[in-house]
């Protein structure tokens, strides 16, 4: 184990020690890190270069310790211990300073062992040390009648930092003001003295891994009155196997002033599989003020166990705190129970930092008390996540007193809550946000603002096809059971609590699902007021009555500036405003005029197997016809053509079952007078067509066999092939040209048609409940002139 420990003119009653008790694990050990007064008792400063790796092999086996301690101190070594007593600092005014510690390491440092850490560095002033090996309980006693300043302490491995073993740490960093210390599993810190910490810098050109339990990638601290700057750049990744586990866990403390920056890096992705982790923690606390900090992730941050945080990110102080800034290029995923995909706080009793934080990946919290983003305090914060947003437990954000802002730039899921101050969620332009049922975005005096620019969900939609509701059926499309699907937990029924304002702007669209009548609809509450523009989708679930449907309740006002909703066939949907907020109603119109172009009616009568029946039907058409010729002269003819017919039909089919098919011979006769009126062109003076009043009929038969069978209760097939003949070849009118001589004859042209062809019909039929019935079927026409071929869907719905 190489070890290097400078220090001039201290006087400590420990320096080196290491004892094994593995034969007496009852043993107890009382130690004291410091010296008795002295004056100048400065640590030396540590330049350390090595050319290749850090390797050991066993427990306890720790790569490299570098102190350089003032006023007595040094490490001890224990293995097996039931109970420690350490005291930490010199006594009686001790002064003196740590040295600066300049660290390089060109190759990997690889432990192998428990308890085994790769890298441990201290820089402390005012006495103190190190205690390693296992110790079932320490009591750590504190001195702070002494001064002295940390030193700072740079470190470079050029390769990776790996530990294999429970309790390693891959590197320990500590530079304590007012002396302190560290003891394996139990304390990590100042002795509270007077002195500063000084500032750390670590650079990792390779990547960390730890797959032991309780295990940690970095340690790195400044303690002291003031505490000093730590950074920190690492140019691969992160990845953690075991529970409880710790990637990088740093602190900058004040006791009596600031506290210092923090600033990491990572190029590559963060990764812990077990329970009880979190991946950066980061800690800015002082007295006085504490640091900005700063976090650039090149990759994912993902967190596969329960109990676990992505990013914990504090700057806390009784004064004034500094800022959090967060880049990540990946995502963060922290799905397990209770986990938290980020906490960034910005907390102080007098002015507070701005937090910010950009995610161009997804982020996901976890289930139970699970959150996707947490910010605790902080002033103006704005968060920004251009992928996804959401979590298992439904809560994909939530704040406390600082004016929050939420940009959704992807697609976010969930229920917000941003306690008090000034709060706003925009909903960018092609950005798409699904609610769940809680918006709070305004709590006491604050006040609160949801804005969609883009696409809003209430909800999932629901099946555009009719749900029978009075049925007992569901407006669910399909169950999401899948937990890492980030719509899980949502409904298609959405009713949000809003407390705030709702806003819709112009290039904003919200999509409702709305039942006219007893049963639910989408709906908005807001405690505000609600100003909407842009589009309103509707999927109609149900039309039972004409009562108008809430669309928006407000606490204020609704205001329409300019909502656009697109009417059916037979609803013109109505926007209505007032001081309840934003409601839709509608005025029906079953009576248009392309509807009642034809009628009809008929009648069958039953004999036992034998079918009759009789139908009449009639109807009328007008035309805006188009005409460009180009004889003599080139133009265009316009006219009005009116065309009608009158039909008769009878028939009579006999239907047996043979082998549970249904076999039904059947025999339809018609007859039916169409009618042409009379029209003259316009804009083609004599070359311009004329027709006058004619009609004729037309008789056919149409024998046909039609087979039937039943799959099931609710759906048949069937399959039918005849013949059709009818009494004429052509259909003809009487047209002459304007310019010719009134006396003249109108002359007959005919169309031609097949006096016989073949037909034929395949298909299903579904009766779903009473109301609802759905046919697809093909449909064939085959003669000698023409040959029509058809597949026709229908869906039928009864009032």
């Amino acid at each position: 184990m190489p070890k290097s420990f400078a220090s001039e003119k201290a006087t400590a009653e420990v320096e080196r020690l290491a004892i094994d008790t593995d034969r007496n694990s009852g043993a107890s050990a009382d130690l004291t890190f410091g010296a008795q007064g002295g004056i100048a008792n400065h640590g030396g400063a540590v330049d350390f270069a090595l050319g290749g790796d850090v390797m050991t092999a066993g427990n306890g086996a720790i790569g490299l310790v570098v102190q350089s301690i003032s006023s007595g101190g040094g490490d001890a070594r224990f293995n097996g211990v039931e109970s420690a007593d350490v005291r930490f600092g010199g006594t009686d005014g001790a002064i003196g300073n740590g040295g600066m510690l300049d660290i390089a390491v060109e190759g990997s440092v690889i432990t192998q062992g428990n308890g085994a850490h790769g890298i441990v560095m201290q820089s402390i002033g005012g006495g103190g040390g190190a205690v390693f090996g296992e110790i079932a309980t320490a009591s750590v006693t504190l001195s702070d009648d002494k001064q002295g300043n940390g030193g700072s302490i740079n470190a470079s491995v050029g390769g990776d930092v790996a530990t294999l073993g429970d309790g390693a740490i891959g590197l320990v960093a500590q530079s304590l003001g007012g002396g302190g210390g560290f003891v394996d599993g139990h304390f990590a810190g100042s002795a509270g003295g007077l002195g500063d910490g000084g500032d750390v810098d670590i650079v990792i050109g390779g990547s960390l891994y730890a797959e032991g339990l309780s295990a940690t990638a970095m340690l790195v601290s400044s303690s002291g009155r003031n505490g000093g700057a730590l950074t920190a750049s690492i140019g691969g990744d992160l990845l953690m196997l075991g529970e409880a586990s710790s990637g990088f866990h740093f602190e900058s403390l004040a006791s009596d002033g600031a506290a210092g920056d923090i600033g990491v890096s990572l190029a590559g992705s963060a990764e812990m599989a077990g329970d009880l982790s979190t991946a950066i923690a980061l800690a800015s606390r002082g007295s006085v003020s504490s640091g900005d900090i700063a976090v650039d992730i090149g990759g994912n941050v993902v967190m596969h166990g329960d109990h676990s945080v992505g990013l914990d990110l504090a700057s806390v102080a009784d004064g004034e705190s500094g800022s959090i800034s967060l880049d990540v290029a990946g995502m963060i995923f922290a799905n397990g129970m209770d986990s938290v995909g980020m906490r960034l706080e910005s907390s102080a009793l007098d002015a507070r930092g701005d937090i910010s934080a950009t995610i161009l990946g997804g982020v996901r919290g976890g289930a139970g008390n699970g959150v996707g983003i947490a910010l605790i305090g902080g002033n103006d914060n704005v968060v920004t996540v251009a992928s996804t947003l959401s979590a298992v437990s439904g809560v994909a954000m939530t704040g406390t007193d600082g004016n929050d802002r939420l940009i959704n730039d992807g697609i976010t899921v969930g229920n917000i809550y941003l306690g008090g101050g000034n709060n706003e969620v925009v909903n960018s332009a092609d950005a798409s946000f699904v609610t769940i049922d809680t918006l709070d975005l305004a709590d006491g005096d604050g006040s609160g603002t949801f804005r969609n620019q883009g696409e809003l969900f209430l909800g999932r939609a629901s099946s555009s096809y009719p749900v029978d509701l009075l049925a007992g059926e569901t407006r669910e499309i399909g169950a999401i059971e899948d937990s890492d699907n980030i719509f899980f937990g949502t409904g298609v029924i959405s009713q949000v609590a809003l407390d705030g304002d709702f806003i819709q702007e112009a290039g904003g669209t919200v999509y409702y699902d709305v039942a006219f009548g007893p049963y639910a609809s989408d709906r908005i509450d807001a405690t505000g007021n609600a100003f909407v523009a842009g589009e309103l989708v509707v999927t109609l679930n149900w039309l039972e009555d004409a009562e108008p449907v809430i669309l928006v309740s407000t606490g204020g006002s609704g205001t329409d500036n300019g909502l656009v909703i697109a009417d059916t066939i037979a609803l013109d949907y109505q926007m209505i405003a007032s001081d309840a907020g934003i409601a839709l109603g509608y005025a029906s119109d079953f009576g248009q005029s392309f509807l009642s172009t034809n009628a009809g009616g008929g009648l069958t009568q039953d004999l036992g197997n034998l079918r009759l029946s009789l139908a009449a039907t009639l109807g009328w058409q007008q035309l805006d016809m188009v005409r460009r010729q180009s004889i003599f002269m080139t133009g265009i003819g316009t006219a009005q053509m009116r065309t009608d017919y009158r039909q008769v039909t009878a028939g009579v089919g006999y239907e047996t079952m043979l082998a549970g098919v249904s076999i039904r011979p059947q025999l339809d006769v018609s007859a039916m007078r169409l009618g042409f009126g009379s029209f003259d062109e316009a804009g083609l003076e004599g070359l311009g067509v004329e027709s006058d009043n004619s009609a004729r009929w037309y008789v056919s038969a149409a024998p046909k066999l039609e087979l039937g069978k039943r799959v099931t209760d609710r759906m048949s097939l069937f399959a039918s092939g005849g013949a059709y003949f009818v009494d004429s070849d052509a259909i003809s009118g009487n047209f002459r040209l304007q310019g010719m001589d009134d006396a003249a004859a109108f002359a007959p042209i005919a169309t031609p048609i097949d006096a016989t062809s073949l037909l034929l019909e395949a298909g299903l039929r579904w009766q779903g409940t009473e109301r609802l019935s759905f046919q697809l079927d093909y449909r064939g026409q085959i003669g000698s002139l023409v040959e029509d071929h058809s597949v026709n869907a229908a869906f039928g719905w009864h009032f």
